[in-house]
């Protein structure tokens, strides 16, 4: 799956699934796990041009990361 680029990048402030990887330091087939075992919130959005994808927030990332 292509994550946000210009052409369709995610509303402000939220982040990508690839970030979000980046940021944990995994991959993002983990992210997209834990969101779908719902470990991790996010919203799915629809941007031009892609399909739909997952978007976090920060706010969100920060309560994953300390539990």
């Amino acid at each position: 799956m292509k994550d946000a680029q210009n052409d369709g990048a995610l509303p402000n402030g939220l982040r990508s699934v690839f970030e979000v990887a980046q940021i944990l330091g995994v991959n993002p087939e983990s992210v997209r796990r834990y969101i779908r075992e719902k470990k991790l919130h996010a919203t799915k959005v629809r941007t031009i041009g892609l399909r739909e994808q997952w978007g976090v927030s920060d706010a969100d990332l920060e309560a994953f990361r300390g539990r």
